[in-house]
């Protein structure tokens, strides 16, 4: 569907699709299921009929691949927010000039500005 929007309108020098799941390492395998539920969960194994496999990448992977600065980073992840920004380095992050995102039941006071090791 991404893929489409993007054609549709496009974006196609903007905007670069990868058929990836974030986390806080690269080059992991995980198996998302193939259709959309509040109850999706990516788990390390083998896929069944009802899900697809698809390699992890970090939030370094991404910046690797953007190379300069990110405008602004969007997450919405489900609860996995909390490992791929914990695990990003002070350098990654400076990079980035705003995150917008949904967060879970955690330690939120870490995400606060200024709070949390990795801020500069």
């Amino acid at each position: 569907v991404l893929k489409r929007n993007i054609s549709e309108n496009r974006l196609e020098s903007t905007v670069k699709a990868e058929r990836r799941a974030v986390s806080d390492v690269g080059e992991h395998t995980l198996s998302i299921p193939k259709t959309a539920s509040p109850y999706n969960e990516s788990r390390r194994r083998n896929a069944s009929p009802e899900e697809d496999l698809v390699s992890t990448i970090s939030l370094s992977g991404i910046m690797d691949i953007v190379g300069g600065e990110v405008d602004l980073l969007k997450c919405d992840c489900e609860g996995a927010e909390y490992p791929f920004l914990m695990g990003a380095t002070a350098k990654d992050l400076s990079r980035i000039k705003k995150i917008r995102m949904e967060y879970h039941a955690g330690p939120v006071d870490e995400l606060a500005v200024g709070r949390h090791r990795f801020r500069p």
